[in-house]
């Protein structure tokens, strides 16, 4: 067993290299880092198919080496096994392969594999990333204890799972290691149920966007099937309410809506139980789904609204928008409208609301609300080989061999 001097030195080692990889391939530190073009830029052959038990193996060939990801996983998880397994090419160690539980546990017995996930940690949360991600936090911005929504948040921002933000954020002393371990025994999906105040509309294991006016005209980089949540001040006794745009889903106060809607008489709302069609409900019916769908949206009192801020740094993650996005304001503290928006196809999608009176929906908006949306797949890479030379790795390897 190696002693505790040499496991710091080979750490050390190991995360210098991801540091100088990063500054040779000039990261810029403005989202999660690409460990797909990272491996193409080492001229890596990846392979994605399913694995039973390996989360994936590296094999070092003369002239062309190659990774195998197991494709039935978690991307955060992809991720951080795609970083592990360049750690082992980086790092110039042999043929490598490491199983469910490989990525979680600590073996002193095995310096390659301490290099290595020291390497992926480093790779995947290079310190300017972290402390850009610190800066960000709820947290921060209310000068408040950390909590496991903060810690959820982080990862999420850098790419990485829960288990994995929680242990950087210890190493980078902001959580004790007896809050770190009380942090891990809370279940992910406990804690985004937390973030979001109920349970989720579609996928528990999709990411969780809470979005508000402070995050006005931004641009978000999300997966196919997050819940994007966004929650905005609605006075309904002022005539106003926001009306959805884009995409073309009927709202609350929208006339293609086929759902129990609240409706205006005399300047204020009552429930309407018939489900209102204008002439384009049909043919809205039996179009194709949208890239992006409306599946929930409600009017809710002040009292029952979260409006927990997500990080408005429109540089990070959030990646354009305006100079200042907390200028804009919207009238009217009566009460708050709460959308929920699921991307289901990949590709960029927008969000456009505008605050306008409903009887009226042509007439001139109060005010507008924005976003853009870079939707990514569910997972790293689909299934399949993904080459900078597959020619060289077919001659080099025998396959099914």
């Amino acid at each position: 067993m190696a002693n505790a001097q040499e496991i710091a030195r080979v750490r050390s080692q190991a995360s210098m290299e991801a540091t100088r990889l990063h500054r040779d391939l000039g990261t810029t530190y403005d989202g999660p880092v690409d460990v797909l073009g990272i491996a193409r830029g080492l001229g890596l052959v990846l392979m994605m198919q399913p694995l039973d038990n390996l989360l994936g193996f590296y094999v070092r060939g003369d002239s062309t080496s190659g990774i195998v990801i197991n494709s039935q996983r978690p991307e955060s998880l992809q991720r951080f096994t795609l970083a592990h397994e360049i750690g082992h090419h980086v790092l110039g160690h042999s043929h490598s392969a490491d199983d469910d539980h490989a990525l979680d546990r600590f073996d002193p017995d095995s310096l390659p594999e301490v290099a290595a996930q020291a390497f992926a940690g480093s790779l995947l949360m290079p310190l300017p990333l972290v402390n850009r991600a610190l800066r960000d936090l709820p947290a921060t911005h209310q000068a408040h204890a950390l909590t496991p929504s903060d810690a959820y948040l982080f990862g999420r921002q850098l790419g990485v799972s829960y288990q994995a933000a929680v242990w950087a954020l210890h190493r980078h002393d902001r959580l004790s290691l007896d809050d770190a371990r009380a942090f891990i025994r809370k279940r992910p999906l406990a804690v985004k149920n937390a973030l979001r105040g109920q349970d989720p509309v579609d996928d528990p294991h999709a990411d969780v966007w809470m979005l508000n006016a402070d995050n006005n005209n931004l641009s978000v980089l999300c997966r196919i099937g997050d819940e994007i949540r966004v929650q905005l001040p609605e006075d309904t006794s002022t005539g106003f309410a926001w009306l959805i745009r884009v995409p073309a889903s009927g709202g609350l106060f929208d006339s293609a809506s086929t759902d129990t809607q609240l409706v205006w008489s005399d300047d204020d709302l009552h429930v309407n139980d018939q489900p209102v069609l204008d002439a384009d409900a049909d043919r809205l019916a039996a179009a194709a789904p949208e890239p992006l769908e409306l599946v929930q949206d409600e009017h809710l009192g002040t009292h029952s609204a979260r409006l927990d801020p997500e990080p408005t740094d429109p540089q990070f993650d959030l990646l354009a928008g305006l100079a200042d996005p907390r200028a804009s304001s919207f009238p009217g503290e009566g009460g708050i409208r709460s959308l929920t928006f699921v991307p289901r196809e990949e590709g960029p999608s927008q969000v456009l609301l505008e605050l306008a009176r409903p009887w009226n929906p042509e007439g001139s908006a109060r005010d507008q609300y924005r976003l853009e949306l870079r939707v990514r797949p569910k997972q790293l890479a689909g299934q399949g080989l993904f080459v900078p030379s597959a020619e060289i790795w077919v001659d080099e390897h025998t396959v099914g061999a």
